[in-house]
């Protein structure tokens, strides 16, 4: 979550999300991963996404949406009390999300089985993601330091 926390990240992330439909956790996991050198194919991403699909959109997108629905409350309730309740659904929604990342943790523990990942080769070529279902468009993540540059194919 380090990485998450630098300037202008968060942001990205979130504008990602908003404007392609981009599970911000997906990609984070497999930043994570890059920067640990793992090698990700397409399908291995494919899958993946396959894996986390449903905990998504059974869990933190029905939240997102009640959450920012109340940012313009209907008017039964106060205002004041609207808030405490967005805020409650909020931490409810981080909590779908934390336990989307753990899961795919684990998923990854039980992916390499104890062997090793096929590395990157970071001397020979930019690291390059495949991100085609994830992102709901073909394009790819380049990583390079200290940035993240996205292309469109």
């Amino acid at each position: 979550m380090g990485f998450y926390r630098r300037k202008g990240v968060a942001d990205a992330c979130i504008t990602l999300q908003e404007r392609s439909g981009v599970d911000v956790n997906l990609l984070l996991y497999l930043l994570w991963q890059a920067s640990q050198g793992n090698a990700y194919a397409a399908e291995d991403v494919a899958t993946l996404e396959t894996v986390v699909a449903p905990w998504r959109q059974a869990t933190v997108i029905p939240l997102r949406t009640v959450r920012r629905a109340l940012k313009e409350p209907p008017g039964l309730v106060a205002g004041p009390v609207a808030e405490v309740f967005r805020n409650r659904i909020k931490a409810v929604e981080l909590e779908a999300e934390r336990l989307q990342q753990e899961a795919m943790y684990e998923l990854a523990k039980a992916k390499s089985g104890g062997r090793p990942w096929p590395r990157l080769n970071r001397q020979r070529a930019p690291m390059w993601l495949p991100m085609k279902r994830c992102l709901g468009r073909p394009c790819r993540l380049q990583l390079s330091k200290p940035c993240l540059k996205i292309s469109r194919r």
